[in-house]
């Protein structure tokens, strides 16, 4: 942006009018008050050529800003062409990513994935998409690392629930009752991409997954 910019113009009538830059003035506005002032600048009391050289500075640091601001935007389409280009390479690999959504399709039992850190009993809860609980499932003794439970799609009297995406809690405790780190995961073969406001998410079980969220990838 630009400085503000003051100067004098002498007309012919030996009357002066002030011009002054706002901080919107571009490129084109600035050079153009600046050769004014040149062209009707007092031969006898011409413009300092300290003030001058400011104003040149000013001009050159605006149109190599410009000039950086044209290049970076360029790069950023650019490498955003090349992120969607390539999410689709993704599609029909396994993969894992933090996240507790899981999607209920018609007569399907949905894995509910976690993973624990140590050996544990763990408790799954399950929520519907306003936030009540419909379903809690418990398991039997399970070792660290990576597990699963099957959820059958009824909720806690046996009731056939509607599709739809869901959402899952995990808590476990240990042989002694202490509490066991539960960490819940999505898993699943990537099925699709998706472009939600320009970025690509991978489709993975009915459920939108952000690269973000991403911590494996396989064949």
């Amino acid at each position: 942006m630009m400085t503000d910019i003051s100067s004098l113009i002498s007309t012919g009538a030996g009357t002066t009018t002030a011009v002054a830059s706002t901080d919107a003035t571009g490129r084109d506005e600035f050079l153009k008050l600046l050769t004014t002032q040149l062209k009707y600048q007092d031969p006898t009391n011409p413009l300092d050529d300290k003030a001058f050289l400011a104003q040149l500075a000013q001009f050159s640091s605006l149109e190599q800003l410009q000039n950086i601001n044209s290049t970076l935007q360029a790069n950023y389409l650019a490498l955003a062409s090349l992120n969607n280009s390539s999410a689709t390479d993704f599609i029909g690999k396994s993969i894992k990513a933090t996240g507790n959504s899981i999607s209920l399709t018609e007569n399907t039992s949905v894995p509910i994935n976690y993973s624990l850190s140590g050996a544990a009993e763990a408790t799954v809860s399950i929520y519907d998409s306003d936030g009540n609980l419909v379903r809690t499932l418990d398991s039997k003794w399970q070792g660290s690392g990576d597990n699963q439970m099957l959820w059958d799609g009824k909720d806690s009297s046996g009731n056939a629930l509607a599709a739809g995406e869901y959402t899952f809690s995990v808590s476990a405790v240990d042989t002694e009752g202490s509490s066991v780190t539960a960490a819940p995961f999505i898993s699943g073969k990537v099925t699709g991409v998706k472009f939600v406001n320009g970025n690509p998410v991978l489709l993975i079980n009915g459920i939108e997954v952000s690269f973000s969220t991403i911590y494996e990838i396989s064949e």
